[in-house]
């Protein structure tokens, strides 16, 4: 049991049960997931099926159907990554338990890393809740599956720099708000 405490991410573990146990973690995921749905159903809607006659003329506009959802996609990251993680390490400032992070065993880059992973796995549940719609855009034609692959490659990477820059912002600042802010 030693041995697996000690290669263990004890703060990601700490972070993942904390965000599980709020209700806000599900009610924000399930708004964006609403909100994204309505405004993909909303565009496609307004701009492809209108000038649909019969439903062979919808096959091969996937296409367009795909650059919109990344368009919706890459708005939502930037809206709700920054959000997420300007306040990962202010707000243990805030609370005044950064001290207490630094008398455990975990150093600075731990510390870092692991409240990094956290946010990026809350990040990756909004990515992998798009899926379906990808998949439907592919099922239309007009887009190659490594396409898709390399657009989703590319939000991933989206999030990763955009957590890494709150993050940062959060590590700087006193405060979630002037972290926000910034």
């Amino acid at each position: 049991m030693r041995s697996k405490q000690a290669f263990g991410l004890p703060l990601l573990a700490k972070e993942l049960i904390e965000q599980s146990a709020r209700r806000r973690t599900y009610v924000i995921r399930a708004i964006y997931a609403v909100l994204f749905f309505v405004f993909a159903m909303m565009i496609f809607g307004a701009s492809i099926y209108d000038n649909i006659n019969t439903p062979y003329d919808l096959l091969g506009k996937g296409r367009e159907m795909y650059i919109t959802l990344m368009v919706l996609q890459i708005f939502g990251v930037a809206l709700f990554t920054p959000a997420l993680t300007c306040g990962t390490i202010s707000s243990e400032k805030e609370r005044n338990t950064i001290g207490l992070l630094f008398l455990t065993k975990l150093g600075p880059t731990s510390i870092l890393l692991e409240k990094y992973l956290g946010r990026l796995f809350v990040m990756g549940t909004y990515l992998i809740i798009s899926l379906p719609l990808f998949g439907f855009c592919y099922t239309l034609g007009g887009i190659e599956q490594r396409q898709v692959w390399f657009g989703f490659y590319g939000l991933i990477l989206l999030v990763c720099e955009l957590a890494a820059l709150g993050l940062a912002c959060s590590t700087y600042c006193r405060t979630t708000v002037s972290a926000f802010i910034a």
